[in-house]
C-alpha cells in the first residue's frame, strides 16, 4: 500500500500495474525508478540522485521535492546533484562546485545554505532569480495536427494548430504526451528537422567538426598557408595515417571475445601521416588544432596568421551552446548525452 501511495503522490496514480515498462515516457521512467527507492524502509543509508529532475514539469519536482524530504526524515543522508532552483530551495546544505566547466572548474566555490548561495556571487548564485524575457513577435502561419492519436494512451485524437514562425513551447505534466505529440505529428513533416538527445549517427571517425562543418574551413586555411591540397589535412583522405586509416586506434577482432583497442604506435594516435604534421598554420599543426578545445580555438582563428571567419563563426556557435571546453576532434561517440537519473545505494560503513 506504501508504493500504491507513492505513485499517487509523485503524480502516476493514472497507470496501470500491467503497463509495459517500454511504453512509459521519459518522465514516468524517471519517477518509477525513484519509487523503487524511495519507499525503501532502510534507514542509515547515503542515497545519491543523480539529475532527477530531468524532464519533470514543476508540478511533479514539487511532488519528488516531498519524497526527497521524507527519505530524509526517515534518518538517511540524501545527496542530490541538480541544477533545478526548484529542488536546490529545498536543501538543508549546498555545495556549489565551479568556478566554471571542464578545466576550469573542480573547486568548491560555495558551501552553505540557499540564503548565502543567492548573495553570492557564483555563476549558480548569480542566476538563481534570472528570468529571461522574450519580444512579442507574430506568427507567419499555422501548422494543423487533427485528430493526433498513436499507440499512446496519452493523446485522445488531439486537434491543434501550431504557430509557425515564432518560439513555441509545448508543456506540461511528464507523460501528458507531448513527445507523442510531435514526434508522432510534426518530426516527420517536409521542412521539420528534429534535434533531440540521441546518439549522432556517423562511424568512428565522426567527430565535431565534420559534423558542424567546421573541419572545411581548417582544411581549407592550413592548405591555402601550406601551398598543398586540403585532402592532406582530412583523416578520412589523403592525409590518413596508413596503419590505422587515420583511425588514431587500432582495432583487433578476437571472434567470440570483445574487440581490442590499442592507440596506434606510427602516429601515436594523431590520425594523421608524420608527412602532414610537418605543415603548420599559426605555429599548429592540425592535430593539435583538433585537440584544442572550442574556447581556445575561437581565439586561435579570431586574429592572427591563423585567422579564419568561417572557423571562428562556427566555433562561436559552439561556445553559445555551453561546449567551450569540448575538442573538436574527438569522436562523437564519446560525446556525453543527458544522463537519465540514477539513484544509488550504499552503507555508510562500507
Amino acid at each position: 500500500m506504501h508504493l500504491l501511495d507513492s505513485f499517487v503522490e509523485i503524480g502516476l496514480g493514472y497507470l496501470s500495474l500491467e503497463r509495459p515498462s517500454g511504453t512509459l515516457s521519459g518522465g514516468e521512467s524517471q519517477r518509477t525508478k525513484m519509487i523503487r527507492h524511495l519507499g525503501s524502509s532502510l534507514t542509515d543509508i547515503t542515497y545519491v540522485f543523480d539529475e532527477p529532475s530531468i524532464g519533470l514539469h514543476p508540478h511533479d519536482i514539487q511532488r519528488m521535492n516531498e519524497l526527497l524530504l521524507r527519505l530524509r526524515d526517515k534518518g538517511n543522508t540524501v545527496l542530490v546533484v541538480e541544477h533545478k532552483p526548484e529542488v536546490i530551495a529545498i536543501a538543508d546544505h549546498i555545495v556549489d562546485i565551479g568556478p566554471g566547466a571542464g578545466t576550469a572548474g573542480g573547486s568548491i566555490v560555495f558551501e552553505g545554505d540557499v540564503a548565502g548561495l543567492r548573495a553570492s556571487d557564483t555563476s549558480t548564485g548569480r542566476h538563481l532569480d534570472d528570468r529571461a524575457s522574450l519580444e512579442p513577435s507574430m506568427p507567419s502561419a499555422h501548422r494543423r495536427i487533427a485528430g493526433a492519436r498513436r499507440l499512446d494512451p496519452h493523446l485522445q485524437d488531439v486537434d491543434v494548430d501550431i504557430p509557425l514562425g515564432v518560439l513555441v513551447v509545448v508543456t506540461g505534466v511528464a507523460g501528458s504526451g507531448k513527445s507523442s505529440l510531435i514526434h508522432g505529428s510534426v518530426a516527420d513533416r517536409e521542412g521539420v528537422v528534429v534535434i533531440d538527445q540521441g546518439a549522432i549517427r556517423g562511424s568512428r571517425r565522426s567527430n565535431p567538426a565534420t559534423y558542424t562543418g567546421l573541419l572545411e574551413p581548417i582544411r581549407k586555411a592550413f592548405a591555402k598557408a601550406n601551398g598543398v591540397k586540403p585532402a592532406l589535412f582530412s583523416a578520412n583522405s589523403e592525409g590518413a595515417c596508413p596503419t590505422c586509416n587515420g583511425n588514431g586506434l587500432i582495432y583487433t577482432e578476437l571472434g567470440f571475445m570483445d574487440t581490442v583497442t590499442s592507440v596506434c604506435e606510427d602516429c601515436e594516435g594523431k590520425r594523421f601521416q608524420a608527412a602532414v604534421l610537418d605543415y603548420h598554420l599559426g605555429g599548429k599543426d592540425i592535430s593539435q588544432v583538433l585537440a584544442m578545445p572550442v574556447s581556445e580555438a575561437e581565439e586561435f582563428f579570431a586574429t592572427g596568421p591563423a585567422r579564419t571567419p568561417a572557423a571562428h563563426t562556427i566555433l562561436s556557435r559552439l561556445r553559445d551552446v555551453g561546449q567551450g571546453l569540448s575538442q573538436p576532434g574527438p569522436a562523437t561517440h564519446h560525446l556525453v548525452r543527458r544522463r537519465a537519473p540514477a539513484a544509488q545505494t550504499r552503507n555508510p560503513s562500507g
